[in-house]
């Protein structure tokens, strides 16, 4: 036997079989440079998109977030868990924006709005090491136009941050994946403490994501398998206590209850958490396509489907990312036994995008001469998808109308017309009409005691009718302090509310 069979026989080394999917494939190698010009435009539309919704009105959860939080002292803000609303590193940063430009509301959404539109790239940048250049970019199209994505990066609060966070951490591991570096090391630590100190629930992806990196040196799918093991212990313990550090003045203020207590978290019965959980799996998809008529919800499904199914496939991965996450993401509700909001799954939209965005690839490989047009015009075809899409979501008007979070679309209008309210008037506003009410009153310069203190027995007392959230008139007649009133006389009629004077 000649030597050169003998060679062509031989059975691949440990460093050959772990070499990453950019040794071992040609489909997953990234480009040069991140900045495209087709990528650049669609972070451009992506923020346009985002731009023009940056002043519609205040809703009811940032509201509270700014008026509750990040509108007091700079120690109520990191110490002060009173309700879940503190989003306490978002929050800092709402404070610091509004500090220096006021309080208007494009004001405090520019964090949201600036993590929103840097999500573009961080999608493209982990898309393009998982599956290549052409799919992560149909990704960031799809990112750069959703309805979901849109709404959260125009509405002041921590979600977007989060999600950036994730994807953040998704780019260092898969980067750790390849060769050892502290320096990623030192964002895992860093991009992880800081998603959880601005929401807790960066938990999902964060364990998603560390699970993904543990079962892929067990299988010896890193560089240095036993050594990453190390050095992601300790990765997790330097995490542990970098956000013990950040989250100890609330601790110290309120105890761990606060944060792992309150009623927005705290375990439900087992029945409840099913019953709720099933409940929401149809919102919840509606929610994630916020903008979109059902046809292109739909498409946009079956090529992640069909990316889901080519995922290891194509990258070379033997662990799927994806399958970890949803592996822990389910023993994580188990565990916790709570069904959460749509907007704890958000980080879950871009991952979804770039596996449609593989999935179309993938799909077009299948016809004849599509994937070389394709490839040839994948920067012109993105730009046509986010382009089209951002059309979509715009004149579908959902993201004005959309009902999460609260609303009271005319409060600002309201609250000026009650500029001549007397000491002693009061105004009723059921929740979540009392939030935005209460911001506009304070930048109307009226006193938002009005809104919460025992009428006298001489004074004007008003109640507002959010119609557009299903209230009527009796809706807030339960209050005990209303009980005493027996007529209405409407004063004031909006496209969302009504105003009733009760006597």
């Amino acid at each position: 036997m000649t030597s050169a069979r003998k060679a062509r026989r031989r059975k691949p080394t440990r460093d050959e079989r772990s070499r990453t999917p950019r040794e071992t494939t040609t489909a997953v190698a990234p480009t040069p440079s991140l900045w495209t010009r087709p990528l650049i435009a669609i972070v451009v539309i992506g923020a346009l998109l985002r731009g023009y919704y940056l002043t519609q009105p205040m809703r009811y959860d940032e509201s509270v977030t700014y008026l509750y939080f990040a509108s007091q002292s700079w120690t109520t803000v990191v110490s002060s868990y009173t309700y879940p609303n503190n989003h306490v590193f978002h929050s800092l940063l709402v404070k610091a924006f509004a500090t220096v430009l006021g309080d208007d509301p494009w004001v405090l959404r520019l964090p949201a709005f600036i993590a929103g539109v840097a999500m573009i790239p961080a999608t493209y940048a982990v898309g393009r090491r998982l599956f290549g250049s052409d799919a992560a970019l149909i990704g960031a199209a799809l990112v750069s136009a959703s309805g979901a994505l849109t709404f959260y990066s125009t509405n002041a609060r921590g979600y977007t941050m989060v999600c950036l966070a994730s994807l953040i951490l998704a780019n260092a591991l898969l980067k750790l994946r390849e060769r050892p570096s502290m320096a990623q090391w030192s964002i895992v630590v860093v991009a992880t403490a800081a998603g959880i100190w601005t929401v807790p629930v960066m938990l999902y992806p964060a364990g998603g994501l560390a699970l993904w990196l543990v079962l892929s040196a067990l299988r010896g799918d890193t560089s240095e398998p036993r050594g990453d093991l190390v050095r992601f212990g300790l990765a997790l313990v330097a995490t542990a206590i970098l956000t013990g550090l950040l989250y100890s003045p609330i601790i110290a203020n309120g105890g761990l209850a606060a944060l792992t207590g309150n009623s927005f978290v705290r375990a439900t019965a087992w029945r409840v958490f099913f019953r709720q959980t099933s409940l929401s799996i149809e919102p919840t998809f509606a929610a994630s396509t916020l903008g979109y008529p059902a046809v292109i919800s739909v498409a946009i499904a079956v090529c992640a489907v069909a990316g889901l199914v080519q995922e290891r496939k194509t990258n070379g991965l033997r662990v799927s990312m994806a399958g970890s996450t949803y592996v822990w993401c389910a023993l994580l509700l188990l565990a916790t036994h709570r069904a959460p909001f749509f907007r704890v799954w958000l980080f879950l939209v871009a991952p979804v995008a770039l596996l449609a965005g593989h999935g179309a690839i993938r799909i077009a490989s299948r016809v004849a001469h599509a994937q070389e047009r394709l490839a040839a015009n994948v920067g012109g075809i993105s730009g046509g998808i986010v382009v089209a899409l951002a059309v979509v979501v715009l004149v579908s008007r959902d993201i004005e109308t959309s009902r999460d979070t609260g609303t009271l679309r005319d409060a600002d209008r309201i609250a000026k017309a009650f500029s001549g309210l007397r000491p002693g008037d009061r105004v009723f506003a059921p929740i979540p009409s009392n939030g935005p009410l209460a911001y506009y009153f304070v930048r109307t310069g009226l006193d938002t005691a009005y809104l919460s203190s025992i009428p006298d027995d001489s004074a004007r007392v008003f109640l507002v009718v959010n119609t557009a959230e299903g209230f009527a008139l009796n809706s807030g007649l339960r209050d005990p302090l209303l009980q005493k009133f027996h007529k209405a006389r409407r004063v004031a009629k909006y496209p969302s509310a009504e105003v009733y004077q009760l006597y």
